[in-house]
């Protein structure tokens, strides 16, 4: 059965959105109005209060399907057996909204801040490595290198072996999923980064100890190339772990009978986090295997998978679960 108040206030967020096109703005709009999460009843009887929604909750809530009346399941959309609240058009309209704001997101971060360590990365002999870039056949190439050119290191390489470390690391990917949505670049988190032969050396906003990441610099050409991990042996990811056994539990609950709001509310989650989360229990035996062993890429940590849908299919799971 609908609840009208809560329906009113998910129709509200939607209108909304298009009229100030920016979460950021809705949520202050939200705010403003004093609209808050569901109010839910829990098991043991305790009333758990409706909250101001957080970034993150209205980026999920404004793609979640069931206020059409459909559910996902595997990249794919259903015809759920409840009424939609949310009219179609208005839907469509916030769907293709949302999509304009990824790309110009993506294109402004890509032109308007294309080195994103400028200013912090050095040497292991405390010189600065500058951003620059060549031009070739009209496509543009980034590097970072030393005054001297005795370092020459791929930007995007670079910059990716980073970001994979710090989404890979216990406390630092404990943080970022505390933070508001998923839009947030780890990379602005850094202060400082020493490149050495053999590793990274890592200072962060906000942490007392840097963090160390084992590399090795091969040659190639006149370019050095990184190699993430090298000699390393990496401890299985726990809060992956946790997550996939977390999946495979609400999956046999949601085979018993119970729905996905069920699940939800038994876990103090959003239905939306639940039908997300789902797609880890499908995962195929092989890749289990390697999670388990911790042979998985290091960028294939529990805040990465947030961004990504899994499919059924174990050769394509394959192409987003790679071998270190």
């Amino acid at each position: 059965m609908i609840c009208q108040p809560e329906a009113e206030t998910v129709r509200k967020l939607f209108t909304a959105y298009l009229e100030l096109a920016c979460v950021r703005r809705l949520k202050m709009y939200a705010d403003e109005q004093g609209l808050k999460t569901k109010t839910r009843t829990l098991e043991s009887g305790s009333v758990q209060f409706g909250k101001p929604f957080a970034r993150g909750r209205l980026y999920n809530l404004l793609q979640n399907p069931i206020y059409i009346g459909k559910i996902r399941h595997k990249e794919q959309l259903y015809e759920g057996r409840h009424e939609g609240i949310v009219a179609l058009d208005l839907w469509d309209r916030v769907q293709a909204q949302l999509t304009s704001n990824r790309v110009t997101r993506r294109n402004r971060k890509t032109a308007t801040h294309p080195s994103q360590l400028a200013g912090k990365l050095f040497d292991d002999q405390g010189k600065r490595l500058t951003p620059t870039h060549a031009v070739k056949s009209v496509r543009r190439y980034r590097y970072y290198v030393s005054k001297d050119n005795a370092v020459r290191l791929t930007a995007s390489e670079l910059e990716a072996a980073i970001r994979a470390s710090l989404e890979n690391h216990q406390a630092v990917q404990f943080e970022h999923e505390q933070k508001d949505g998923s839009e947030h670049d780890l990379l602005t988190d850094v202060e400082r980064a020493e490149v050495s032969a053999r590793e990274i050396r890592l200072t962060l906003a906000g942490h007392e100890d840097a963090i160390v990441v084992p590399t090795k610099l091969q040659k190639r050409g006149i370019e050095q190339k990184l190699v993430l991990g090298a000699g390393m042996q990496r401890e299985p990811d726990k809060v992956l772990i946790k997550r996939i056994l977390l999946a495979m539990d609400w999956m046999d609950q949601i085979k018993s009978g119970q729905s996905v709001s069920d699940v939800a509310d038994a876990a103090k989650v959003s239905p939306e986090y639940v039908t997300h989360t789902l797609g880890l229990a499908l995962l195929s035996p092989a890749i289990l295997e390697d999670i388990i062993d911790g042979r998985q890429a290091p960028h294939i940590t529990a805040s990465q998978l947030k961004k990504v849908m899994i499919p059924a299919s174990w050769p394509n799971q394959r192409m987003i679960f790679p071998v270190n």
